[in-house]
């Protein structure tokens, strides 16, 4: 009977009958921001964008920050940990940039289910085959930055 049960539950969550909201989940190329991509080496991200503006040593989960001048590049182990950006000359890598309308969030990507952080609504996709995802920052129908990460 319990086997029956675990069966059945599962289904219903493969076919959307349990009530949860479903996850959007992305190719992990599709969500490179200006060509840099989550877990890329830090010799890659200077060899695609060049020296960076200036560099800040951290401490805690993240070890350094590449800021440049339209994208924040964090790392962890010399590996790209998150990415962040406001500007509008940075771009993912299906072209969605900050003042992109949520529309062509969602034709881009698919749709997502938006929380609320902070008085924000934030729609996030989650990458295959990671445990990152990539968050797009809305204030009323616009993307007002766009925000990846990896888990600490």
């Amino acid at each position: 009977m319990k086997l029956l049960y675990c069966r059945l539950s599962l289904l219903m969550l493969l076919t959307g009958l349990a009530g949860c909201k479903s996850v959007a989940v992305i190719e992990k190329s599709q969500a490179a921001l200006n060509g840099i991509e989550l877990g890329q080496a830090k010799q890659t991200v200077v060899k695609k964008l060049g020296a960076p503006i200036n560099v800040i040593d951290l401490e805690g989960h993240q070890d350094s920050l590449f800021e440049y001048e339209n994208i924040n590049v964090y790392f962890f182990d010399d590996e790209v940990d998150e990415l962040y950006t406001s500007e509008s000359s940075a771009c993912t890598a299906l072209n969605v940039c900050p003042g992109s309308a949520l529309t062509q969030v969602r034709a881009a990507y698919g749709r997502a289910a938006a929380k609320y952080k902070h008085g924000k609504k934030i729609v996030t996709y989650y990458l295959t085959d990671s445990d990152c995802w990539i968050e797009f920052i809305i204030e009323g129908s616009a993307v007002a930055a766009i925000n990846e990460k990896c888990p600490a």
